[in-house]
């Protein structure tokens, strides 16, 4: 007796039904990486999380001198340089100020969060993080001026900030299993 199994039929069947063809295998690309940029810019600029989902580190509260280009706008700079509470030095032939908290007492001096590093001081990082088309899908990297910055922050922090995440991996998953559970039901 001979036994004939259907299987390669149904393995047939199956591969067409979640075949990706091109335009649908973009939409779902491109909504994944999508989706991964945004969680990815949530947990780095909001949450101030490295890819292992730990803090990317805190704020130095060490003196420091500082003049006008130490600050983002020039209403913060305003209130150091008006004030007596802070002492100025020469330094260099410059004419600064020291400020006894550090870089942290910058950050709320301008009003910005300091409980944890955030990466947000000017914005321009967070901006250039970006995702496009490329060959055979899409990445998301950074343009110019934040692939300088954010290389300059993983060293500097000396971790893996812009990797993705467990979670990020995830969402990749979840994605494509969605639309291939939506191809097996259709």
């Amino acid at each position: 007796m001979k036994y004939n199994s259907n299987l390669s039929d149904a393995i047939n069947r199956l591969k067409k039904k979640v075949s990706f063809p091109p335009k649908e295998l973009d939409k779902v690309l491109r909504s994944a990486a999508s989706s991964v940029q945004g969680s990815m810019m949530r947990r780095v600029f909001n949450d101030g999380k490295d890819s292992k989902n730990g803090m990317i580190g805190s704020y130095s509260t060490k003196p420091t001198l500082v003049g006008r280009s130490s600050f983002v706008n020039q209403a913060a700079w305003n209130r150091v340089y008006s004030t007596k509470k802070y002492k100025w030095v020469n330094f260099r032939g410059r004419k600064l100020k020291v400020l006894p908290g550090g870089y942290k007492q910058i950050r709320q001096i301008e009003g910005k969060e300091t409980a944890t590093v955030n990466l947000t001081r000017t914005g321009k990082l967070s901006k250039s993080l970006i995702f496009e088309p490329i060959a055979k899908g899409y990445q998301i990297g950074f343009l110019p001026y934040g692939a300088k910055l954010s290389q300059y922050q993983e060293d500097h922090w000396n971790k893996m900030i812009f990797a993705l995440s467990s979670n990020e991996k995830r969402i990749i998953t979840t994605i494509v299993n969605k639309y291939i559970k939506s191809k097996l039901n259709g």
